[in-house]
């Protein structure tokens, strides 16, 4: 598969409905052949849910390619390059999609702190996620159900958006939060050598 070129991005413009939380892109119109008719990464102005129903390909983050399969979900933050390529071989991937702003969100977790709601987005917008539903539960139900309610549309289908974005966006700062400490202890416990001695004994070395 071509690498996709960084020196020339395209902006995708989205809008939410007005009175509602959330863009969804979801049914077969979304089943295709990904990212063979264009040259560059792109990104957009909502932050991206993506769940793979069906179909292998490629997934390229900024400077990561990830292999995506199904019961796969990604979350691209606003203004993340990226670019989704399917298995030509494989025939068409199928993906659905939700588009939302996360400072709605934000704003309802940490009303009137707008010094919290500023970090909170940055922290968000500094990574994309991904990973398959097995390894984060939570977060994969949420993405489901959102989907669910967004497919269905019954009554008051809005309040229960809203709910589950809240829940789904603390979600997500709880495991960038959780990657960023594992990332921290394993640079300050970093193990510089490890020895025996002729007791038996193993002195363990770390570096601060």
């Amino acid at each position: 598969m071509g690498k996709k070129k960084k020196d020339t991005m395209e902006l995708r413009f989205y809008e939410v409905p007005q009175g509602e939380y959330v863009l969804a892109l979801l049914g077969d119109n979304w089943i295709r052949d990904y990212g063979h008719d264009e040259s560059n990464l792109h990104f957009h102005n909502l932050m991206e849910i993506g769940y793979c129903k069906n179909g292998t390909g490629e997934l390229i983050l900024n400077e990561e390619t990830k292999r995506y399969e199904p019961a796969m979900v990604s979350i691209i933050p606003q203004n993340y390059p990226h670019v989704t390529i399917s298995d030509i071989a494989e025939g068409p991937s199928y993906w659905e999609y939700l588009f939302f702003d996360p400072m709605v969100m934000i704003q309802e977790l940490y009303p009137d702190n707008a010094v919290m709601q500023k970090k909170v987005l940055q922290m968000i917008n500094r990574k994309a996620l991904f990973f398959h539903e097995w390894e984060n539960r939570g977060i994969s139900v949420l993405v489901k159900m959102l989907m669910d309610e967004m497919r269905q549309k019954k009554n008051h289908f809005n309040d229960c958006v809203r709910g589950l974005l809240i829940a789904f966006v603390a979600s997500v700062i709880l495991r960038l939060v959780l990657l960023f400490i594992i990332s921290a202890m394993g640079r300050l416990f970093h193990i510089c050598y490890l020895s025996q001695d002729a007791s038996g004994s193993v002195d363990i070395a770390y570096s601060y």
